[in-house]
């Protein structure tokens, strides 16, 4: 770094090309990390999840789906969680290696009203003739309800359920969304509706709504990039 004198005090006059050059490379070298580290921070690989399974349940194992449910909401609510809705909704979970760590369930437009309309005018906030189902009862294995942990899982959840309604050619899913979800919920685009309430189960809770269209999506649809992300496995409808 070249300098002078002036007056007994040495003035530098900056860095020399050869200077900059170094400080420009580590300056390049750090943006690289930083990058790296950034890519680490996203979702986990589907290979972290090795058996990860993604289905609308039937048979025995929508048996053991709402059993599974019925435990932890005994547990931690004081309820057993179950409810008219459950003799027609349909049952979706989440299974690693066989045991379910995740459970929710999709009741169709010929069901409503909802168990959220008890609390919630939606009709304002639909057209007239729009399909729309409620995804509900969402409910999670003590030991996957880490955010980052649990990512694949709970994405993969919200994929299923997506995907099982445009099967169906349901244009909306509405849900009752716990803070801790909410994040989750708009990273696939639902929108808040309406002001919170408190859900006399659940406590404090947001109506939230996606708007899935009607047909098949074009490529640019947003929800592309979760439905076509290769880290969420398949789904079995």
């Amino acid at each position: 770094m070249p300098s002078v004198k002036r007056n007994g005090a040495r003035v530098d006059h900056g860095l020399s090309m050869t200077d900059s050059r170094i400080v420009s490379s580590r300056r390049l070298a750090s943006s690289k990390r930083r990058s790296r580290r950034a890519t680490v921070a996203g979702p986990p690989s589907h290979s972290s999840l090795p058996g990860l399974k993604l289905m609308v349940a039937k048979g025995g194992l929508r048996s053991s789906a709402l059993q599974f449910r019925r435990r932890l909401f005994e547990k931690e609510q004081g309820t057993e969680g179950l409810d008219e809705f459950d003799n027609h909704a349909v049952q979706l979970v989440g299974s690693v290696k066989g045991e379910i760590v995740a459970a929710a369930r999709l009741v169709e437009p010929g069901r409503r009203p909802f168990g959220l309309e008890q609390y919630f005018d939606l009709a304002v906030h639909l057209g007239k003739r729009e399909r729309v189902a409620e995804l509900s009862r969402y409910c999670l294995h003590e030991e996957w309800r880490d955010i980052v942990r649990g990512t694949v899982l709970h994405l993969g959840m919200l994929k299923l359920a997506i995907l099982y309604a445009q099967a169906r050619k349901i244009e909306s899913v509405v849900g009752s969304v716990q803070p801790r979800f909410r994040a989750l919920y708009e990273r696939v685009y639902f929108k808040s509706i309406g002001p919170s309430f408190h859900h006399p189960i659940f406590g404090h809770t947001t109506i939230m709504l996606l708007r899935l269209g009607a047909g098949q999506w074009a490529k640019a649809h947003p929800l592309r990039t979760l439905i076509e992300d290769s880290r969420i496995p398949e789904v079995h409808l």
